[in-house]
């Protein structure tokens, strides 16, 4: 897109968003989504074998998303174009993700079940979000347990009607 922007003389702007999550998420190879109708079903909260369950992300909710947008398109009509990373900037394990979820879903503690094989070295992804903040004036306002929590009643809502 750079090089197409250079070519044509055009303002362009690279976002890149880290495992954002919320309320109209129903894709279930996603984390939140998943660990919501694995609590729906009331069964094993089990994730399967996609990961050990140490690999550490970044997670943004998609209000500061939608905000992240908003505060690029206001410096393409001042400003001249770039790459800008949109995230928390911190990485949580996604196990410790999941059982946030299970507590703000009814107040319970669940162990999740990560049955991928065991890395040497867990993976941890983070974006650095200081670029954002300095030139866009961006920060993300969405703590993770608000953010699952929201997600937790748009869900409930859309898929149970409660």
């Amino acid at each position: 897109m750079q090089g197409y922007a250079a070519t044509y003389g055009l303002r362009a702007t690279v976002c890149r968003f880290m495992n954002t999550y919320g309320p109209g998420d129903t894709h279930r190879s996603r984390l939140v989504p998943r660990a919501l109708a694995l609590l729906a079903s009331a069964g094993p909260f089990d994730f399967g074998n996609r990961d050990d369950g140490t690999s550490a992300l970044d997670f943004l909710y998609i209000d500061d998303m939608v905000s992240g947008y908003l505060a690029v398109t206001e410096h393409l009509e001042h400003g001249d174009s770039g790459v800008f990373n949109f995230g928390s900037g911190r990485c949580v394990p996604i196990a410790e993700v999941a059982t946030r979820a299970s507590v703000v879903w009814d107040g319970l503690p669940r162990v999740p079940v990560f049955s991928g094989a065991r890395r040497a070295t867990p993976r941890r992804k983070w974006l650095d979000i200081c670029k954002a903040r300095d030139l866009l004036g961006w920060e993300p306002r969405t703590d993770l347990d608000t953010g699952l929590a929201t997600t937790v009643r748009w869900f409930r809502e859309a898929e149970h009607g409660c």
